[in-house]
């Protein structure tokens, strides 16, 4: 498995520069709506066919793909343990409101280095607060997406919760690598 680093995209790792974020943050945008793309038409397409559950493993494989290709652009291993954990915190931080996105948020904040940690969970607790999250955001659209030709409208939650969770990932990764710029520096 190849992991992209950031001197692909020609950032000095010890002093980043406004143009090259801005290069680094113009690659992930197109990335982005590639893979937005992606779940769109699959989740349209299967709608059309009335085939909502089996939508769930694609769309998800289209998210982590996004996720991992965010945290690789920034320079970290989504394979570890750790990465994996912060991944897990970002989908339900992404999906969340209200207060429960102000906590959510903190979390994410606290495993980056970015507030105090207050709490620790393991890595089964972070997959069931993603999931129940998931679950929440979705399981009204796939059960509509199960129903031939009207479920092409549950296949557009697809698309939004995507968009959702990587605009949220692509803010908490960039912060994440500038405060460790800045500590390096």
């Amino acid at each position: 498995m190849v992991i992209f680093r950031v001197h692909f995209f020609n950032i000095d790792p010890k002093k980043p520069t406004k143009r090259s974020l801005k290069k680094l943050e113009a690659v992930g945008k197109k990335s982005r709506l590639l893979n937005s793309a992606v779940t769109t038409a699959e989740g349209i397409g299967l709608g059309l066919l009335g085939v909502g559950i089996p939508d769930i493993p694609v769309f998800l494989g289209m998210l982590l793909k996004g996720l991992y290709e965010t945290a690789a652009r920034y320079g970290y291993d989504y394979n570890k343990k750790e990465e994996q954990i912060l991944i897990l915190r970002i989908i339900a931080a992404g999906l969340a409101n209200g207060e429960e996105k102000r906590l959510a948020d903190q979390l994410v904040d606290a495993w980056i280095g970015l507030a105090e940690a207050k709490e620790v969970f393991t890595f089964e607790d972070e997959v069931k607060r993603a999931a129940s999250a998931l679950s929440d955001a979705m399981l009204a659209a796939k059960f509509i997406q199960g129903l031939p030709v009207v479920g092409a409208a549950g296949g557009m939650s697809n698309p939004v919760v995507y968009q959702k969770i990587m605009r949220y990932a692509a803010v908490k990764y960039k912060k994440r690598y500038l405060a460790a710029k800045r500590k390096g520096a």
